[in-house]
């Protein structure tokens, strides 16, 4: 989760204060942000936007292992949370529609592309389409965005108004609940 914030800090001594805050107070600030959103993944996201405030401003939060540094660290999660929360109640319409899913399709113009090819092909849609419907909404919104409507990951941040390594973060976790559900084979 700290990894993206931390390659974008160029000063080591920067870097090392912000991995320290982190291995100090990510469990209170899930506490924290999940008091708020009552769902822990919404609370990762927080954490993750939280850290990237906290990268550019470190100096506010020098020495890390002060109690001014957890309060104002706190603060800061609580406000992303709010923001977070207050965005979510915003959106009260989703980005695709049903019929946007049943429309993806395989189908092909070239007489020379194997049948058998085309139907594994459909069948695997079929599969992946079932296994998007099962994802919440948050992870299933990222995927169509990404992968139907071909939005950049900046493009899909602006949409979700969420910071960018928020939607890198649930691409990658939307991607694994996809191949645990077809895995699985619940879709």
């Amino acid at each position: 989760m700290i990894l993206t914030v931390l390659q974008t800090i160029e000063d080591d001594q920067l870097r090392i204060a912000v991995d320290r805050l982190f291995r100090l107070y990510q469990k209170s600030m899930m506490v924290k942000a999940n008091d708020v959103l009552h769902n822990w993944h919404d609370a990762e996201d927080a954490v993750q936007e939280t850290f990237y405030k906290v990268s550019r401003n470190i100096e506010d939060f020098l020495p890390v292992d002060s109690q001014s540094a957890k309060t104002l660290i706190l603060v800061y999660t609580r406000n992303v949370a709010i923001n977070m929360y207050n965005r979510k109640k915003r959106q009260n319409k989703l980005f695709y529609s049903k019929q946007d899913i049943t429309e993806m399709s395989l189908e092909s113009d070239d007489p020379d592309d194997d049948v058998l090819e085309l139907i594994i092909n459909q069948e695997t849609i079929e599969a992946l389409r079932r296994a998007i419907d099962c994802l919440d909404d948050m992870h299933r919104d990222v995927i169509i965005l990404k992968y139907y409507y071909h939005k950049k990951n900046i493009e899909i941040a602006d949409i979700m108004c969420v910071d960018v390594n928020v939607v890198n973060a649930r691409i990658f976790r939307a991607k694994k609940k996809l191949m645990n559900l077809l895995k699985e084979g619940r879709a």
